[in-house]
């Protein structure tokens, strides 16, 4: 089942991603609204990061809690849905993500059938169903407009007990590995907003409503470079020698 699951990330127009426009995922027939930064803010930045971490959630994490074998016989969305079976807030936070980057429909999981419903909220006999089979590029997508992109059913009954136990492995192995990088993610990201608002000499009320996430980060490094820039340029001028002076207006 696993050589069909579709792998190749999905490429977005660096135009569109930078407009903030809605953009239109072909191959699973959805629209996608970019998040803003007030959305995030809405929803909670925990949830936003705990429901990223869902999405993104890699089995091979999983290989030394347990058997490397025993974890490899399903995918990682089989994965995440046991963890989501499990995990009730995990669930919540998820449907809350989604349903802010999928305004026009409702979403649902299906745990017993192993997948994401989108419901359109005009038609609701328009359902899109998200599998172990086009969940990457759902994923895939939703890493790049939140600036992350560089970065079998059968045998597998989740109403075991087994399978309750392997949950509470995954969410103890999680917990041990990425606590202290969660929380060091949670204050950069406030920070950096705030930074990015008095660096740009904005409202910060008004960096919060008027940029995606994508933009935000894009704009960021952007106003990095040219910092780093304009004090290579004071060095040169004052008389520094070996500096290599890279335009700010490049491509990040």
């Amino acid at each position: 089942m696993e050589d069909q699951i579709l792998t190749k990330d999905p490429v977005i127009d660096q135009m569109t991603l930078e407009s903030g426009a809605d953009i239109l995922i072909k191959e699973l027939n959805l629209i996608l609204n970019q998040p803003y930064l007030i959305d995030i803010a809405k929803m909670g930045q925990d949830k936003y990061l705990d429901a990223l971490a869902t999405i993104n959630f890699d089995r091979e994490q999983l290989i030394g809690d347990l058997k490397e074998e025993e974890v490899k016989k399903v995918s990682n969305f089989l994965w995440i849905i046991l963890l989501l079976k499990t995990k009730k807030e995990k669930q919540c936070n998820l449907i809350l993500f989604l349903e802010i980057i999928f305004k026009e429909y409702n979403i649902g999981i299906d745990l017993e059938n192993f997948c994401i419903f989108f419901k359109n909220r005009k038609n609701e006999k328009n359902i899109v169903k998200i599998t172990e089979l086009n969940f990457n590029i759902l994923k895939g997508y939703i890493n790049q407009v939140c600036y992350l992109n560089k970065k079998n059913k059968s045998s597998y009954n989740t109403q075991s007990k087994v399978a309750e136990r392997i949950a509470k492995k995954i969410e103890e192995g999680r917990n041990k590995r990425n606590s202290m990088k969660n929380k060091d993610q949670k204050s950069v990201f406030c920070n950096a907003i705030s930074s990015l608002a008095d660096g740009l000499k904005l409202p910060l009320k008004t960096v919060y409503h008027s940029f995606t996430v994508y933009q935000f980060y894009n704009q960021l490094k952007r106003y990095q470079k040219h910092e780093e820039y304009e004090q290579l340029m004071k060095a040169l001028l004052a008389g520094a020698k070996d500096i290599k002076l890279e335009s700010w207006y490049d491509d990040l």
